[in-house]
């Protein structure tokens, strides 16, 4: 199945007077403590114009959670055997085409910066047309962390997060000038059983606005046909990293550390696509912005795949992470990678690591997976000691 990635900006109008539990509207001259201007007070006013509501609220009330992609674009396809039209033999029509997306994304509990995504219905032009099941959003990371103490451009959050989830009721649209003669994409689309990733960054509360990119592939299952996990594969921090003595201070303090704040620690997770081998890698949250326009850390980015074929021969690939916020957009923050030895793989002696360099230092592991994860199945409960499961 190909990969249809995408970048772009949202709209989210935030209740933000809401989220300090402070604010009440009730009494007589009350105004929105975050601003702290009591000249601006948010009691109803017929004669506000927009512009001084907003200047108030700091969002249109009248759009309450509203949720949109503005912008957003077809950037890249990768097909089904690792390439993408990036080439310059690439006619690919579906590129270019707009990404639609609406939905409500709630803030269900603003102190744990947790939303989740309801009612979103999704559109690629004159490709498909859909809707998402229900999103929850990740924890949050940190991902401008302003190393150059720049001033702050308007109320520009530092903090991304992504959502993942289903595609449903998926249908392929008629265009009179896209068919499967003349895209490829078209042509390698033989199921609709789709879902979408999308990581959210820079959001301003000034403008509504944030920047968004991500990708909608085929929806595999958690777990392989052998019990193996391809889905939803996580990387965590090196531990030896926050060890305590000053081996990693360098990394600590370059990458802003904060070992009482897991916000701050670097991750990524990827899934295994075993039909056309290729593993997708989102990798946005770990090369963090050091300032506000887009600058990375001057390190080298490595993505080391160690696995055994069915020979229990060992097979090493090391792959390097373009970390340009232009390759950022044009990817959707994803890496695509082609696992070798397509025919002959052992999927569950894979391991990857995310290796980091500075300069001509050795480098050293970033990331790593461990080799047991512990997953809960949302749809069968497990009776406390005792093999006796049921079904919710």
């Amino acid at each position: 199945m190909p990969i249809l990635q995408f970048n772009g900006k949202f709209k989210f109008q935030l209740p933000y007077f809401n989220n300090d539990p402070t604010n009440d509207a009730r009494k007589d001259g009350s105004y929105d403590n975050q601003i702290k201007d009591n000249k601006l007070l948010v009691k109803f006013d017929p004669n506000l114009s927009s512009e001084e509501i907003h200047q108030r609220l700091l969002t249109d009330p009248t759009k309450y959670f509203e949720f949109e992609f503005l912008e957003t674009i077809v950037s890249r396809i990768t097909f089904d055997d690792g390439t993408n039209t990036d080439s310059n033999i690439s006619n690919e029509p579906i590129v270019g085409k707009f990404v639609f997306l609406k939905g409500f994304l709630v803030d269900l509990a603003p102190h744990l910066q947790r939303g989740q995504l309801y009612a979103a219905d999704i559109r690629i032009s004159d490709t498909l047309v859909g809707r998402l099941n229900k999103a929850i959003q990740s924890d949050v990371y940190k991902s401008i962390k302003n190393t150059r103490n720049e001033q702050r451009k308007g109320n520009l959050f530092n903090y991304s997060g992504y959502f993942e989830t289903e595609l449903k009721d998926v249908y392929r649209l008629t265009d009179p000038f896209i068919s499967e003669d003349n895209s490829r994409y078209l042509r390698e689309l033989k199921d609709l059983n789709l879902k979408i990733y999308f990581n959210l960054n820079r959001y301003d509360i000034n403008t509504n606005k944030g920047e968004v990119c991500g990708y909608i592939s085929s929806n595999i299952p958690l777990t392989n046909n052998d019990k193996i996990k391809v889905k939803d594969r996580k990387l965590f921090l090196n531990n030896a990293i926050l060890g305590s003595n000053n081996t990693f201070q360098e990394i600590i303090n370059d990458f802003q550390i904060d070992i009482e704040n897991s916000s701050s620690f670097p991750r990524a997770t990827y899934e295994i696509q075993e039909n056309n081998s290729l593993l997708i890698l989102r990798y946005m949250d770990i090369i963090p912005f050091i300032d506000y326009n887009y600058s990375t850390l001057e390190y080298k980015y490595y993505i080391h795949l160690d696995h055994l074929d069915k020979n229990n021969n060992s097979i090493n690939q090391t792959i390097e992470i373009d970390r340009t916020f232009e390759e950022m957009k044009l990817s959707g923050g994803i890496k695509v990678i082609q696992i070798p030895n397509k025919q002959n793989i052992n999927i569950g002696t894979l391991r990857v690591s995310i290796r980091v360099r500075k300069s001509k230092l050795q480098s050293t592991e970033l990331l790593f997976e461990p080799e047991w994860e512990i997953v809960l199945d949302e749809y069968e409960c497990i009776k406390i000691y005792s093999d006796e499961t049921k079904k919710n």
